[in-house]
């Protein structure tokens, strides 16, 4: 009996010593790919500040593209030698899900290159809003973020539990991707709200009002939204919607004007991170999540016109703001009631 115990308790531990090997190799691919990512998202955020700003020549290869594509080169062979490695010890790869379909996001990034190339070559080089949106940049974007996305995905396959900080990482970068295409309309990188009334003529102060109304909804969405499908799958470790804000908040606006704006879109993360843990916030008590989910946006862009209000002044008028924190909140509790359903969001530990 006591041979047979000592058997069982060596196989256990020698299982337990294999899963621990195995959650160490995984979180070293996660930070290993996490660097690369933000390799990639860094050199695509560049790239739209050079479009931007700089007189570029009428040629394909750029140091711009040339730090984006050697980044997604380097992406692309850590992946395959992930596989190999993965493939050797007959754990298995699947290509439409975790690492699988991040290396497939590289193949289309790929394709989706080659179409770039080719448009450059017959069309130009596109400046501005026409460079973020144009049919290739459009594809290069979407498998940007099936590659970036890889590491939260593997996390999501375990529910439960606390996300690893590659993950946070991870979702901060698909965020970024996400808000790449739409920072025309960013509230940090166009300040529609701050300053003077434009002239009346035209139209103009009605369609500026529309513009910074717009993009208040769609950015406060992305970022609440972002941050509700993380905590209904895994607990957060602190800090982690700050860096979330924070790293999304620098990359926009690194792209016109860096400094005090990113550091008031971290003040945003920081006002949730104070709420996650102030209400306790969890997928299992339901209304605090989605208290949780109101009270984050309104809180954000209450501070957000503050500090506008304190710096260079607020010309709308002051149903329109405060409609527009309203608006932000009412965003945050319908997104929390779809990432969290009645039927799935269960009601323990709400006292």
């Amino acid at each position: 009996m006591a041979t047979i115990t000592g058997e069982r308790s060596a196989s256990l531990h020698s299982a337990a010593t294999r899963a621990a090997a195995a959650g160490a190799a995984a979180g070293r691919a996660d930070w290993g790919l996490v660097a690369l990512c933000s390799w990639i998202v860094g050199g695509g955020y560049l790239d739209v500040w050079a479009h931007s700003h700089l007189r570029l020549v009428e040629s394909f290869v750029t140091p711009w593209h040339v730090l984006l594509y050697s980044g997604m080169v380097a992406t692309t062979g850590y992946l395959l030698l992930l596989r190999r490695s993965r493939l050797s010890r007959g754990a298995g790869w699947d290509w439409t899900s975790g690492y699988g379909l991040s290396l497939t996001g590289c193949a289309l990034f790929a394709a989706s290159g080659l179409l770039d190339a080719a448009w450059h070559t017959i069309f130009g080089i596109e400046t501005g809003v026409n460079g973020l949106i144009s049919p290739p940049h459009v594809l290069l974007t979407v498998s940007t973020g099936l590659i970036v996305s890889g590491p939260l995905r593997v996390a999501w396959s375990t529910r439960g539990g606390a996300a690893s900080w590659p993950a946070v990482l991870s979702a901060a970068l698909t965020l970024s991707v996400l808000t790449y295409l739409t920072q025309f309309d960013h509230p940090l990188s166009n300040l529609w709200a701050a300053g003077q009334p434009p002239p009346s003529v035209l139209g103009l102060r009605n369609r500026e009002m529309q513009l910074g109304l717009l993009g208040i909804l769609v950015q406060a969405g992305l970022l609440v939204g972002t941050a509700l499908l993380l905590l209904a799958h895994q607990r957060l470790p602190v800090g982690s919607l700050t860096v979330i804000a924070g790293v999304n908040g620098f990359l926009v606006t690194a792209v016109d004007h860096i400094g005090p704006l990113a550091l008031l879109a971290a003040g945003m993360g920081l006002l949730g991170d104070l709420l996650l843990r102030g209400l306790r916030v969890s997928a299992e008590r339901r209304r605090r999540f989605l208290a949780f989910a109101t009270v984050w946006p309104a809180t954000a862009y209450t501070a957000y016109f503050a500090a506008l209000v304190a710096t260079r002044g607020v010309w709308w008028p002051t149903h329109v703001w405060t409609g527009a924190i309203l608006l932000a909140a009412a965003e945050g509790w319908l997104i929390g009631l779809l990432v969290l359903p009645a039927t799935t969001g269960a009601t323990r530990g709400e006292a």
